[in-house]
């Protein structure tokens, strides 16, 4: 599933700017968040990383702040 969620589905050039606004990546984001041991019972919003391969995920009306990247096969999730 973290593969899936941090895997580019298309090239930048496609147009494809709204892959965080897709609603299973939503839940793949909230599972792994959850999975990392955080509390997230709501995504409110999520971006697409501008350096790196990850996400940038507000949960609870933008009360919890957390960073998924890839770091070499690695997944990590960072409270902001």
């Amino acid at each position: 599933m973290f593969q899936v969620l941090l895997s580019p589905t298309g090239s930048s050039s496609s147009g494809d700017t709204n892959q965080a606004n897709k609603p299973d990546v939503r839940l793949g984001a909230q599972a792994v968040v959850q999975t990392a041991g955080y509390r997230c019972d709501n995504v409110t919003h999520m971006t697409k990383l501008l350096i790196g391969t990850g996400f940038s995920v507000h949960c609870d009306n933008y009360r919890d702040n957390y960073t998924i990247e890839d770091k070499g096969g690695r997944i990590t999730v960072v409270r902001d």
